[in-house]
């Protein structure tokens, strides 16, 4: 999901009769606020009896998968995994076999600065991708920060969020 769906979904929980679909939240909110909505998030589900054990959340530029980690393996691989399916919504060419340095200048990483200013939480850069982080949210949450090479100009933006995160779950395996 996105960060506007996420937001709905706290909100939905919240006050479900007083819920403005119309409305849209913060588009490009700090890491921190993320963080918070994702304690709000698993803290509530628990509280409804829900069993919703794994999240994958795509604001622009990076994305967060965290999830339960007495119910599912280390999804390092996973998101790494994800990360590389994005860079086809950067070429305009549809052909199968893709000279991605005639397009380099159509790319970009996506900002990474927002880590340095994270509070409260012991995030640790992976020692072999630097574009990977990894945390815990509370005791049994574990999450997986990963940045991406992002397009400068998309030429295609429907499905992107659905590729990065179903080639995420696609790769995490249950426990």
């Amino acid at each position: 999901m996105n960060e506007q769906e996420l937001k709905m979904i706290i909100d939905y929980w919240a006050d479900p009769k007083n819920l403005d679909l119309r409305s849209a939240a913060e588009s490009k909110p700090s890491f921190n606020e993320i963080l918070d909505q994702l304690r709000t998030f698993f803290k509530t589900e628990k509280k409804l009896g829900l069993d919703i054990n794994r999240v994958h959340l795509h604001p622009y530029g990076s994305f967060f998968m965290c999830y339960d980690k007495n119910k599912w393996h280390d999804a390092k691989d996973a998101i790494i995994k994800s990360s590389m399916a994005i860079p086809k919504y950067c070429i305009k060419d549809s052909a199968k076999f893709i000279d991605i340095d005639k397009h380099i200048d159509n790319f970009e990483l996506g900002d990474t600065s927002q880590v340095d200013q994270i509070e409260g939480i012991d995030i640790k850069k992976d020692p072999e991708n630097e574009l990977t982080y990894s945390f815990d949210l509370d005791e049994d949450i574990h999450c997986y920060l990963q940045f991406f090479v992002k397009c400068k100009k998309v030429y295609k933006t429907a499905g992107m969020g659905d590729t990065i995160s179903s080639v995420g779950f696609m790769y995490h395996v249950p426990k």
